[in-house]
């Protein structure tokens, strides 16, 4: 019986330290491939908590993919190898543990398509899915301008002179902590680059790593991605995905100098990248001196427990995180950031230390404020709500509508979208041609594929809006009536 001194917790939640606990025992082989964990009453009882502690710990674990469960059997420990352990300079006061790797199977073929992210005119849609609506009205606006307000008249002088090619140290030092305490990585501010936009810092890393490279990018996914990449001169290598993301056994390693990837919510399919598969590309990195470019995308957005870890945090030394507030905090603030291994940040301190920070400093220091002061955390929260709301009213409205007949919801555990595919038997092309007609916008997964994507014909990417229930299954209804 698995037994653990939960008085040991500090401040987490009782469900993550016990979660913790089990995921440590699997990493130092206490607990082994095959292993059968005690049922989740029975190891309640032994610990004396709440039921649901143990349920929550256990669905963490098998979320990540440490165990997995057989109907009517119970869980088990999943069967992984080690990978060598992994430091950085960034973390060397803190103990790092050896991490492991699953290897993973798949397929997928496609062709090159039109894709959606290009400019568009402007329509009058009676209804749009394409982007997540409504939620613009949770941003605390007054908030904002009176943190904007302070920054002029305290933060003067150092927020105009602060000049700097990585952005602001107060707003670098914010992102320091908040990595540490809500992503789990210890990473130095002296690491971190702010830019204005992910599209800039893709730039930028062009720059870093050669003009004359190749880069593998997901297949489905954004084809802003590899337009940025190739309109620098970079070649990109289309990778196929599965069920649980890119598939490592279709990169070509030694073509490639790295791996971009959203392993957190991938875009459009809405995969969350499971701990095996995970380890495996780090592997891959680490064996092959590669680099993951590890696009956090939409890993604010989790409906269920907490999010899962970071690549950076297995393997600081191979992995280039990423990520931006233009998503969570909708377009205000135009403020991405970048997190880049020693050797990659010596070499932009070098080469690229004369550029100017892209964002203005008086932007740096009032989203430093809203962090600090506990306003992002809880603008978060109320996204997050927001999304979990829409989501089931989502999956009401398509069981309560037509469209049901024709087709199936997938569940995902986060973002703001979900996939419907219909049945094969439809015609996609005239389908599209009727929802255009009909004023009714919705990309379908095809459009974001390189390469022809038979494997999702038929499957639409809907994004939650601020449309209401009863008026949702009249729009589904009457996209049934279009099939």
């Amino acid at each position: 019986m698995l037994t653990y001194n939960l008085e040991k917790r500090g401040d987490a939640p009782l469900y993550e330290y016990l979660y913790k606990c089990i995921k440590n025992d699997i990493i130092d082989g206490q607990l082994k491939a095959g292993d059968k964990l005690p049922s989740k009453r029975r190891l309640a009882d032994n610990l004396s908590v709440s039921l649901i502690t143990v349920q929550n710990a256990y669905e963490q674990l098998l979320l990540e993919g440490y165990i997995f469960s057989l109907e009517k059997k119970g869980y088990y420990v999943a069967e992984i190898d080690t990978l060598p352990s992994i430091g950085s300079k960034n973390d060397s006061n803190k103990s790092s543990k050896s991490e492991l790797s699953i290897k993973s199977k798949a397929c997928v073929d496609a062709r090159k398509s039109k894709h959606v992210e290009e400019d568009e005119k402007q329509a009058d849609y009676k209804a749009d899915f394409t982007a997540s609506h409504g939620y613009e009205k949770l941003f605390p606006f007054p908030t904002w301008a009176r943190l904007m307000r302070k920054t002029l008249l305290n933060d003067k002088p150092e927020a105009f002179l602060a000049k700097t090619s990585t952005g602001s140290k107060r707003l670098r030092e914010t992102l320091s902590r908040y990595l540490y305490e809500f992503r789990g990585l210890n990473v130095s501010a002296d690491n971190i680059v702010i830019g204005a936009g992910m599209e800039y810092l893709y730039g930028l890393l062009v720059q870093l790593l050669g003009r004359d490279k190749m880069i593998a990018v997901e297949d489905p996914g954004h084809s802003k991605v590899y337009k940025i990449y190739e309109s620098n001169g970079v070649k990109t290598l289309h990778v196929p995905i599965d069920n649980d993301g890119l598939i490592p056994d279709k990169i070509d390693i030694k073509k490639v100098s790295a791996i971009h990837i959203t392993p957190s919510h991938h875009f459009p399919m809405g995969v969350t990248m499971p701990a095996s598969r995970r380890h495996s590309i780090v592997r891959l990195a680490i064996d092959n001196d590669k680099y993951i470019i590890e696009d956090d995308f939409d890993s604010e957005f989790r409906y269920e427990l907490r999010p899962l870890p970071t690549l950076a945090s297995l393997a600081m030394d191979n992995v280039i995180y990423m990520n931006t507030f233009s998503k969570s905090m909708m377009g205000v603030v135009r403020i991405a950031y970048m997190v880049l291994p020693d050797r990659l940040m010596d070499i932009y301190k070098e080469t690229l230390g004369f550029y100017s920070s892209t964002v203005p400093a008086m932007e740096q220091f009032t989203l430093a404020s809203f962090i600090e002061e506990g306003f992002y955390e809880r603008h978060i929260n109320r996204v997050r709500l927001y999304f979990k709301r829409r989501k089931q009213d989502f999956k009401e409205a398509f069981a309560d509508s037509k469209l049901s007949e024709y087709g199936a919801m997938a569940e995902n555990t986060g973002g703001g979208h979900c996939i419907i595919k219909l049945n094969d038997s439809i015609d996609e092309a005239e389908l599209r041609d009727k929802l255009e007609k009909n004023r009714i916008k919705i990309y379908f997964v095809s459009q974001y594929c390189y390469k022809t994507g038979c494997k999702y014909r038929n499957t639409l990417v809907v994004n939650y809006s601020d449309i209401e229930k009863e008026e949702l299954i009249k729009v589904f209804n009457n996209i049934t009536n279009m099939i």
